[in-house]
């Protein structure tokens, strides 16, 4: 019986490996197609462009089909289940939005083929610290292929513009899970790794993955155990955010005008050092959209209804976008129920679930409120399919933990009045 049980554990952290590196692969395959498109100088795209970015799909496909098995044995109910809703969904936005059909056809890929696989893998994990391993060796590679991205930007070898938020969001997933390695055990190299990686952000990077580091600090530092190791870094964090406060705009110019030396003149750093509040105008957006939704408040605008007022873009706020996309009842419905979701998970968990909802919750959602679009961010559904993970698998908990309870009972009860 005991060699049985080790047998299955076997399979089941090879099933979580499999289906872990299906999901976190596309971070490296996407780094890498960004830097071979920036080297070649085909950012603009052409045939070529076009066909790297075939091959790119085509290998994240491969991981996706690679753990497929794995995923269809521990979750073929929830796989037809999600598929069966995003379907009945799909078809009766394709009804009721006739204005929004070409735009819906043109992601029907990215709905079906990437983020509903990659939130049904995410909800079929059951192992969180295998992912989270595999997360880190991700993050090692991610920084390597970045890392070669900023000094080449820095030479001069190659130009991405006035920033890059491809590339800044390409580094947050290795500057969160640095952070969070430095912040379990001290160490010079992640302590230089973070540097390196923050300062490719600072540089060509913009201000949303910034916004999206703030956020996991101050989620990491919320919930931690109160020992004197854990008091001392907080008032050392503590104290050095207020230095960083009381010499930030000093700081901040100088760093700009160090970088200006290099012909890079950061976007981020300069609208941060300007001391004003900049939307970049999507103030805009947000009233745009939000005019066309009270015009139609109960059906909302439809699935990239945001996309087709503006001519070609999102709305850039993940509620309005939500709310716009089903309407203020069903959009309201759902943002509740998804706030539910997220304050469950970081209330409720214990230490490890609560840190790995908050990498998620940095990486998947914080953006989401001021860039992108969650139908096009496979990161979101990483996250949402985690935080599903995590809930569904503490109700079994709590059901197992009373079902043991009750049989205990019965087996006393047994041996009193049988």
């Amino acid at each position: 019986m005991g060699s049985d049980k080790i047998y299955k554990g076997k399979i089941n952290i090879n099933a979580d490996k499999k289906i872990s590196l299906a999901i976190m692969g596309s971070f490296i395959v996407l780094t890498l197609q960004y830097a071979i498109l920036l080297y070649f100088d085909l950012l603009e795209g052409n045939a070529v462009a076009s066909l790297v970015q075939l091959f790119s799909k085509g290998f994240v496909g491969l991981l996706y089909l690679y753990a497929l098995p794995s995923v269809l044995k521990r979750n073929n109910k929830y796989f037809l289940i999600t598929y069966f809703i995003f379907l009945f969904v799909f078809f009766v936005q394709f009804a009721f939005f006739p204005d929004n059909r070409p735009l819906l056809l043109s992601v029907v890929f990215q709905i079906f083929f990437m983020d509903v696989p990659t939130f049904i893998y995410a909800l079929s994990i059951k192992n969180l610290g295998t992912l989270k391993r595999i997360m880190r060796n991700v993050s090692y590679i991610v920084f390597m292929i970045g890392s070669l991205i900023g000094a080449s930007v820095l030479t001069g070898r190659v130009d991405v513009g006035d920033y890059s938020m491809s590339l800044s969001y390409y580094m947050l997933l290795p500057a969160i899970m640095f952070f969070d390695q430095l912040l379990e055990k001290f160490s010079i190299k992640h302590l230089v790794f973070l540097g390196l990686t923050l300062s490719v952000i600072l540089a060509v990077g913009s201000r949303g993955a910034i916004m999206c580091i703030l956020a996991f600090i101050l989620l990491r530092f919320f919930k931690t155990k109160n020992s004197v190791k854990q008091l001392i870094k907080k008032f050392t964090v503590i104290g050095l955010a207020i230095i960083s406060i009381l010499f930030l705009e000093r700081v901040l110019l100088g760093l700009y005008n160090f970088l200006l030396q290099f012909g890079i003149d950061s976007r981020s750093l300069q609208l941060f050092s300007s001391g004003e509040l900049s939307l970049s105008g999507r103030d805009s957006l947000y009233k745009t959209v939000l005019r066309q939704i009270w015009e139609s408040p109960i059906l909302g605008i439809g699935i990239e209804g945001d996309t087709r007022i503006l001519g070609n873009g999102y709305v850039h706020n993940f509620f309005i976008e939500l709310i716009g996309d089903f309407g203020i009842i069903v959009g309201g419905v759902l943002t509740i129920l998804l706030l539910f979701i997220i304050i469950y998970n970081l209330f409720f968990n214990n230490n490890d679930k609560y840190n790995m909802a908050i990498i998620w919750l940095s990486l998947g959602f914080v953006h989401l409120m001021v860039s992108s679009s969650y139908l096009i961010d496979i990161k979101f559904w990483i996250f949402l399919g985690i935080l599903v993970n995590q809930l569904l698998r503490n109700n079994k908990q709590v059901e197992y933990a009373q079902q043991k309870n009750s049989n205990i009972y019965r087996k006393r009860g047994s041996r009193v009045y049988g």
